[in-house]
């Protein structure tokens, strides 16, 4: 398996999630890979830059259904 992955980071630079790119090893070498899907980590700043995604989800009890 070839796995590569980058954070996702709120407005203060903390790591709230992630993404990741894998696939079967066999499939393609792993400088291929890093090659082929390394471009398209950049897809997480966009999630970063936006606030819907990253801010702290309002306090809600657990098991509602606005619990995050």
């Amino acid at each position: 398996m070839t796995t590569l992955a980058a954070p996702v980071r709120d407005q203060s630079g903390r790591a709230v999630a992630g993404v990741s790119l894998a696939m079967h090893s066999g499939r393609r070498p792993t400088v291929a890979a890093r090659r082929d899907l390394l471009p398209h980590l950049p897809a997480a700043a966009r999630i970063e830059a936006d606030p819907r995604i990253t801010d702290p989800a309002p306090d809600a009890p657990l098991g509602s259904a606005t619990h995050r």
